[in-house]
């Protein structure tokens, strides 16, 4: 999947939004809700505050992350 995220750095948002109906979260939350699905995922590439993601289901059950 592609989207639009909030950079490390202020200075990587160069993707114009409305903020209304796009609200861009961090590549880390996006992960995280992808791997509490039991999908196994990782950034296959970025650039200022693009990224894309690539996910998959592995055989065997992925460890979920503890933490707020």
């Amino acid at each position: 999947m592609a989207d639009v995220v909030i950079p490390d750095d202020p200075d990587n948002v160069v993707t114009p939004i409305d903020g209304t109906y796009d609200k861009p979260s961090r590549v880390d939350e996006q992960l995280r809700w992808l791997e509490e699905t039991g999908l196994r995922a990782e950034v296959r590439w970025s650039h200022k505050d693009l990224v894309v993601l690539v996910a998959d289901r592995p055989s065997t059950p992925v460890q979920t992350r503890e933490g707020p």
